[in-house]
């Protein structure tokens, strides 16, 4: 579709780019002023890049969380997209605990800016990608329109220009960050490395594929080895005096102060947490997507102690936020039992994998789980301090201190 006569308003700014010939980006703040246009060239294979999700997003953001979107055009005509979130961090907000342990990217990162950064830092960044969940979520261009190194020129030039229509509202940003992409599907980093930015290492996601192999969840437990089936039974043994509801929006609306609660219990234990959930998100996404989106509870007699919820995105079960009693779950390894529980859904709904994310990569990997490690791209727009980062960064790349676990049986 050409959009010649696409109208500049206080809304959408446009701006021909110096990267490639006859190419232009519009950017607005909010999706609902192009969710048309948005849509033709958005990936349909992806939930979040939907413009349903996005406006769930919108309307109960994450605490300092702001958003905005990228249109590429070439010769007017649809060519990419871009999904950014600018991210208000302050550290007096985001780092927590002083004995917080120091594991994994996140939670090092809250030390190193805890120990050398005053408290009261506070600053933007310009992400390009989802903060609220794992994996390639941030731009799109239809393929065979740019090679990959025009596409990230486009793209960084794209990010920049979104920069300054921030200044224009008085908003500085820090940097840009790329978000994230897998480790056997980017051929980036040498790319975007020339263009300013630094590549750094986040913890794995952990996936577990290949699930349509399993028509039930007992052909799962009669893949994994009988040491994994007996870890499963004492897990189940455990739960016995819990049960399990799937919450309908009637049931989100009678009890989200104690889901939200419960969110907290896990949100506020971690020494760096960058997104805070707005209490009313789960509700918005019930209302707007409850067939994809959906929310089970776990009752200790009539008390709620713990919830998950699950993201169909296709082919793909993407495990989402979580809460618990941290109790309850030394008493019935209900975090366990949730896994097992996700699996269970994904073959119930015929998806192809489950999509675990990071953290607790040990406990993940003993469910069947496995890490693919992740890869991640700033660029700080001052260019002394961007200098700088290759060594902060070096030393804050995550450390293996998992060791991964293998339920299935193997070739000898």
């Amino acid at each position: 579709m050409r959009i010649d006569k696409l109208s500049i308003s206080d809304n959408i700014a446009r701006k021909k780019l110096l990267s490639a010939k006859e190419v232009e980006v519009a950017y607005v703040e909010n999706i609902e002023d192009f969710s048309s246009l948005w849509s033709q060239v958005a990936p349909s294979n992806n939930i979040f890049f939907d413009t349903g999700y996005l406006k769930v997003l919108e309307s109960q953001p994450p605490e300092g969380v702001s958003f905005g979107y990228l249109l590429f055009l070439k010769e007017s005509k649809l060519v990419g997209c871009a999904n950014l979130q600018i991210q208000y961090f302050k550290a007096k907000s985001n780092i927590r605990y002083e004995d917080a342990p120091k594991q994994g990217f996140f939670r090092t990162l809250g030390k190193f800016f805890r120990n050398l950064v005053a408290s009261a830092v506070e600053f933007h960044i310009l992400v390009c990608g989802n903060m609220c969940i794992t994996g390639e979520h941030g731009f799109y261009f239809r393929p065979g329109e740019f090679k990959p190194k025009m596409e990230l020129k486009v793209l960084d030039e794209g990010l920049n220009f979104a920069q300054e229509q921030l200044r224009r509202k008085g908003i500085s940003v820090a940097g840009n960050l790329i978000k994230e992409f897998y480790d056997q599907n980017h051929p980036y980093s040498n790319i975007l490395c020339k263009l300013g930015y630094h590549e750094f290492q986040v913890q794995p996601n952990m996936v577990l594929a290949n699930v349509d192999r399993w028509e039930t969840f007992d052909d799962y437990l009669a893949n994994i080895t009988s040491k994994y089936r007996t870890r499963y039974k004492r897990a189940r043994k455990k739960a016995k005096s819990l049960s399990k509801k799937e919450f309908s929006l009637e049931d989100l609306h009678e009890n989200i102060d104690t889901l939200y609660s419960l969110y907290r219990n896990i949100a506020d234990n971690s020494g760096f947490n960058l997104v805070n959930l707005n209490k009313d998100y789960l509700l918005e996404f019930k209302t707007k997507m409850p067939a994809e989106f959906r929310v089970f509870a776990y009752y200790q007699e009539d008390q709620i102690v713990g919830f998950y919820s699950t993201i169909k995105n296709h082919d793909e079960l993407e495990a989402h936020f979580i809460g618990f009693e941290p109790l309850v779950n030394r008493e019935t390894q209900i975090y366990l039992n949730m896994l097992y529980d996700m699996l269970a859904d994904a073959i119930e709904v015929n998806a192809k994998q489950v999509v675990y994310a990071r953290t607790a990569m040990e406990i993940k990997s003993s469910v069947g789980a496995e890490g693919i490690e992740m890869h991640c791209y700033l660029k700080h727009a001052n260019h002394f301090t961007n200098h700088l980062l290759p060594s902060i960064l070096d030393l804050l790349k995550p450390t293996k201190d998992w060791k991964p676990r293998n339920p299935f049986p193997t070739s000898s």
